[in-house]
């Protein structure tokens, strides 16, 4: 939705809260995933005017841009790595910092980003020097999907294999590991409580 408003010119929250998205809202639960297919309605954009002096520059600044980006970088076995350096690098802009205690990492961004190249020196003993990723923005579908529960199996370290979907033997392995690793009923099925619990550990 973020990227949507952008290139519209409205706020994410105005599309996101229009009356005509109403069942939008209701299906996806979240303005950070949609799905091919999904109708969003874009208003009219309203003008607006501004007095400004003649003969002088005047700034002007949209709200709402830049967005947060937010990677939180762990070990397979989910320790976090925590204030670690990192460089990463977005089109021609690249930023730099340390994971903060959760391993997490935080940068306000384009909302029309779509790839990015992440390394964090690891500093761990048996482990090469860096980890190295490429991030893919913006593009994860809704967690009750196949295709969405496997992006994020696989981005918390659970390999789901390439494309398997739901009935894949490496998906399913995925799935109940991760179930076994957070205390849910394991099943190798997508169920509610599986739902649940991969929105709070992967945030949408």
């Amino acid at each position: 939705m973020v990227s949507i408003a952008a290139a519209t010119g409205f706020f994410w929250e105005t599309l996101w809260d229009h009356p005509d998205n109403r069942e939008l809202r209701d299906a996806r639960k979240t303005p950070n995933v949609l799905l091919p297919g999904d109708r969003v309605t874009v208003p009219l954009l309203r003008s607006r005017r501004e007095e400004g002096e003649t003969g002088r520059v005047h700034r002007f600044r949209r709200r709402g841009v830049p967005i947060k980006l937010a990677v939180v970088v762990r070990l397979k076995d989910g320790t976090p790595l925590k204030r670690r350096a990192y460089r990463l690098r977005i089109g021609d802009v690249e930023y730099s910092g340390h994971s903060d205690d959760s391993g997490k990492i935080e940068r306000y961004v384009s909302p029309l980003a779509r790839f990015g190249e992440l390394v964090v020196w690891l500093r761990i003993s048996g482990l090469p020097p860096t980890m190295q990723r490429m991030l893919v923005i913006g593009d994860v579908d809704p967690v009750e999907t196949a295709r969405g529960m496997c992006t994020r199996l696989s981005a918390l370290a659970y390999d789901a294999g390439p494309e398997e979907g739901p009935y894949g033997e490496s998906f399913r392995e995925a799935l109940r590991s991760y179930q076994r690793d957070h205390g849910i009923a394991v099943t190798g099925v997508v169920d509610d409580a599986t739902i649940t619990s991969m929105r709070q550990t992967f945030g949408v």
